[in-house]
């Protein structure tokens, strides 16, 4: 009997990083969400408070890139931020009298009435690039709502189009409420923060690599190799790590994925991960943080591997601080195991809902 030497196998692990943030109350809606971007730093002033005054709304946001923009909307709503959500408009609201007193940054806009409705602003300019960074926007004359205590979302959108139709280019949304005795304007931004790499930064401020050569495979031994991510988030819920991906394969050629918990065996077919510090084989990082987050069953267990496709592998169910986690990748094969270059890429997906 003859035995087959793998003298030209080897495996290559790439990793992609995918954020997904589930901003239901600021950023999602019926705007294809493929085009448009999310306005960061954004927030609404008003003059006074007072039911049904006479007041000043001041919009203010950072655009993000120079992508064309001819008009922008402002659309008061008091039963949701979201696009997708029909708009119910504040009792009271009028924006009859109302006029674009001052702008700033992205300029040259002018209020019309014609592309506006009772409960929304549409200002337009001919079109042209959008200037990244801070951009405001005064509304005088603006007669506030007249229902004490209540939450007046205003959803922000910009068009490349004049009358603010068609696909997005930014979206956005911020809220104020109003009342009899005192003026309270107040907004809170929520965050997600999420990196992957070979390496990062407990704080994401740093990422380095996407790509990792295990080297070459054999059935004498356990190959490895390491990527780390790390998110905080300031959603009362927390945040869901989920890996997308496939087992390690070459042409048609397979290294079996460990769908159910296992140790690491020389000389078997296996592929699979953890999040733990390892001793069989000697490798891994623990989890390093101050941050809510843990590992989930399937992966928190040293000396345990497993990988499905799809699965949650961290889990925080508060608010987090940020934490690091080191995934600890395990392939092994057995002597019969083609020979070939073996390659799977993995997509780390963050998911919040606020």
């Amino acid at each position: 009997m003859k035995t087959r030497h793998l003298h030209h196998m080897s495996a290559r692990l790439a990793l992609y990083l995918q954020v997904a943030v589930l901003l239901s109350p600021l950023i999602v809606g019926t705007i294809p969400r493929v085009s448009a971007i999310q306005l960061e730093n954004r927030n609404v002033r008003i003059s006074t408070a007072r039911l049904g005054a006479s007041a000043a709304h001041v919009f203010s946001f950072d655009l993000a890139s120079t992508t064309p923009i001819a008009s922008i909307s402002f659309i008061y709503c008091t039963n949701s931020p979201r696009f997708s959500d029909p708009c119910t408009a504040p009792a009271g609201l009028s924006l009859a009298s109302a006029s674009l007193s001052g702008q700033t940054s992205n300029t040259g806009f002018s209020y019309v009435p014609a592309y506006s409705t009772p409960e929304s602003f549409v200002i337009s300019r001919p079109v042209a690039p959008g200037i990244p960074g801070a951009s405001s926007y005064t509304f005088t004359n603006v007669i506030n709502p007249t229902t004490p205590a209540e939450t007046v979302y205003v959803r922000l959108a910009t068009y490349p189009t004049v009358d603010a139709t068609g696909p997005a280019v930014d979206i956005g949304a911020v809220a104020f409420s109003t009342q009899d005795v005192f003026e309270v304007n107040a907004y809170v931004p929520p965050f997600l923060t999420f990196c992957a790499g070979v390496f990062v930064t407990l704080n994401c401020n740093s990422v380095t690599g996407n790509y990792i050569d295990i080297g070459e495979l054999g059935s004498n031994r356990t190959a490895t190799g390491l990527m780390q991510f790390s998110g905080a988030t300031n959603d009362a819920g927390g945040y869901v790590t989920y890996l997308n991906g496939y087992t390690m394969t070459s042409g048609n050629n397979i290294i079996n994925a460990l769908a159910s918990n296992a140790s690491s065996s020389v000389g078997s077919s296996q592929f699979g991960l953890n999040l733990r510090a390892n001793s069989t084989p000697s490798f891994g990082l623990e989890p390093n943080g101050i941050g809510t987050s843990n590992p989930t069953a399937g992966y928190g267990t040293p000396n345990s591997y497993r990988f499905v496709n799809g699965e949650a592998i961290t889990n925080s169910s508060l608010p987090t601080d940020f934490k690091i986690f080191t995934a600890a990748y395990i392939v092994n094969v057995s002597k019969d195991q083609p020979p070939g270059v073996y390659v799977t890429t993995m997509t780390y997906t963050a998911i919040a809902s606020f």
